[in-house]
């Protein structure tokens, strides 16, 4: 689950957070963690805490490439 990864079709989300991974187990295991019982466990395991860098959902791509390649515009 945590190695694999999430279905985004058939869960919806690609993150996986210690709260939506603490779901997901009492979901499918009838087992009710808490978030930072869940963190000792990921980290015993050898395994990082780490999320993805936040994106503006209006975000230009195009307009970020032109930016980097020739810097702000002067007046």
């Amino acid at each position: 689950m945590v190695l694999v990864g999430r279905d985004p079709k058939r869960q919806g989300c690609e993150e996986r957070t210690l709260p939506i991974l603490c779901e997901v187990i009492a979901e499918r295991f009838a087992k009710m963690l808490h978030p930072a019982s869940l963190s000792r466990i990921v980290r015993r395991s050898g395994l990082l805490t780490q999320k993805t860098r936040p994106r503006h959902p209006q975000s230009d791509a195009k307009a970020q490439a032109a930016f980097q390649k020739r810097g702000c515009a002067k007046p």
